[in-house]
């Protein structure tokens, strides 16, 4: 049975009252202050209802307090759930130090680098652990954290497995409640295989721009807008153009003719073209607006997606050759003129005996007419040619000069003709 507190008389001006403590079975969480006007006694029904009261309240505090500590626990323990996933996840070798240099926390990637497990390395130093000269870096690059207590990035050559590794290490101060240096982390990343790669690029970039530059022809690379990246010294030497005046400017300033720019990017330069094109003859517009034939190649460049990056383009000067071709064709055709136009009966062979040209006499005097010869072997025509006439050709074709001022031809038709016949070999330009 709970009974209320003997009435006490009031002291002179001062209300009644009654302090409760409230248990809630965890120890005084706090104290219920309950004060009354009458002057004499609290009712016996109300001291068991504010007690009554207090302890309700009492267990109610005790309940909310402990599913805060059990949330928080909860909370915490996720976050270091998490905090576990990052450190065990990351691609880099995470570490933390303490100010005496001492390993508190490793993920797996320290473990692999340094090939002991965890247990290993907890609590041991880098000179425990590393190579004197490495061991002696880190210190170093620590000192100089805890220095600053700024973040510092540095390229850190690592010796693993007897082979030198390369890593990119960031490090930063961790600091305590009050904002001091409490722990160093280090996160390292290995990039060995990329710098390798990226020095492999740059060699394999060297020798292309090196090639590039000896290439004899004008190389031009230009953009997938035909627009001019790159030149070699060729270039310039054909062209006129000083590199720095074309970069970055469309390739039509080079045609003589914008027509032939059109073309040559529905032909060349679009991205569905041959890679192995057949080559052009252009003309084209030097710096000084003179005009040129050039035989030019275009083909795409691809990277290693397939993806077309750009056009590159190889022209060549072919104006002294074409002027020689052209002389050459004028002078053939003048000695074609001259020998078909010829009083006397003329031909020309190869050196298989073929047909090259002959006069209109050549043809009346053997009654051969309009019938095709060029390229057609002279003993088909004449299949009765004897055989001093052919040993008389095989001596010619040696470079012999021979004749006769009298010979008999007998046709197969059995006629006869009296020749009078000259050989003479004709030599190309070495003779």
């Amino acid at each position: 049975m709970i009974e209320s507190p003997a009435a006490q008389p009031p002291s002179p001006g001062r209300p009644a009252g009654s302090g409760l403590h409230a248990p809630a079975g965890l120890g005084v969480l706090g104290l219920l202050l309950a004060v009354w006007h009458d002057e004499w006694s609290v009712p016996a029904a109300a001291g068991i209802v504010v007690l009554a009261l207090a302890a309700g309240l009492a267990l109610r505090i005790a309940a909310l307090e402990r599913a805060a500590r059990q949330a928080l626990a909860a909370e915490l323990d996720e976050t270091r759930r998490r905090l576990d996933a990052i450190i065990g996840q990351s691609p880099s070798a995470l570490s933390l130090k303490d100010l005496d240099g001492r390993y508190v926390c490793v993920n797996g990637n320290v473990e692999r680098l340094l090939q002991r497990p965890a247990a290993g390395i907890l609590g041991r130093t880098d000179s425990e652990l590393y190579l004197p000269d490495t061991a002696r870096v880190f210190r170093e690059h620590d000192r100089q954290v805890l220095e600053t207590r700024r973040r510092h990035s540095i390229e850190e050559s690592v010796v693993v497995d007897g082979e030198p590794r390369l890593y990119i290490s960031h490090m930063f101060p961790v600091p305590d409640a009050h904002g001091e240096p409490a722990l160093i982390c280090r996160i390292a990343l290995d990039i060995t295989e990329t710098r390798r790669a990226q020095d492999a690029l740059v060699a394999s970039e060297a020798r292309l721009r090196a090639i590039f530059a000896g290439i004899g022809d004008a190389a031009i690379y230009c953009d997938t807008g035909r627009s001019i990246e790159l030149v070699n010294p060729a270039f310039t030497k054909i062209f006129g153009y000083p590199a720095q005046e074309v970069i970055g400017r469309s390739t039509a300033m080079l045609y003589a003719d914008a027509a032939d720019f059109e073309a040559a990017g529905r032909v060349c330069y679009h991205p569905d073209m041959d890679s192995d094109p057949l080559p052009r003859t252009l003309r084209y517009r030097r710096r000084d607006g003179s005009l040129f034939w050039s035989e030019s190649v275009g083909m795409p460049v691809r990277n290693d997606r397939d993806e077309l990056i750009g056009y590159l383009g190889v022209h060549r000067d072919v104006s002294a050759r074409l002027a020689t071709e052209r002389a050459l064709r004028d002078s053939e055709s003048r000695l074609r003129l001259f020998v078909e136009y010829a009083p006397a009966a003329l031909a020309m062979f190869d050196r298989d005996m073929r047909y090259l040209v002959a006069s209109h006499r050549w043809r009346q005097d053997y009654g051969l007419g309009e019938r095709p010869l060029v390229g057609v072997s002279h003993y088909e025509v004449f299949p009765e040619i004897p055989e001093s006439w052919r040993e008389a050709h095989r001596r010619g074709l040696a470079g012999e000069v021979l004749g006769a001022p009298a010979d008999r031809f007998v046709r197969v038709d059995g006629s006869e003709q009296w020749i009078r016949w000259e050989i003479r070999p004709w030599r190309d330009a070495g003779g």
